[in-house]
């Protein structure tokens, strides 16, 4: 029982928070890439989809445990969102 109510307080900091969201992200799109059937529009994205999947929680768990400053966590999490509405936005270049 003790072990349960450590974990529960852990989890109500903000580095055990994170660590919960991480997991929970992970999870999802681990399941999210193991459906996805292979004529699906998003197949062709499935790298880049696993690629935001394993760095934002990256990105939030380095700033949260203070690896990095929050600038490099900014900086990193403007890069993706920059990166996914460019991809996302009108018509693509060719290439």
């Amino acid at each position: 029982m003790e072990t349960l109510a450590k974990l529960i307080e852990n989890v109500q900091t903000p580095t055990g928070g994170v660590f919960v969201l991480s997991i929970l992200v992970l999870g999802m799109g681990i399941l999210f890439l193991a459906r996805l059937a292979k004529d699906s529009p998003l197949a062709g994205s499935a790298l880049q989809v696993l690629a935001i999947i394993l760095l934002v929680p990256a990105a939030m768990f380095l700033g949260v445990t203070k690896t990095i400053n929050a600038e490099a966590v900014t900086g990193i999490l403007g890069g993706i969102a920059g990166y996914v509405f460019a991809r996302a936005g009108g018509p693509q270049p060719p290439g």
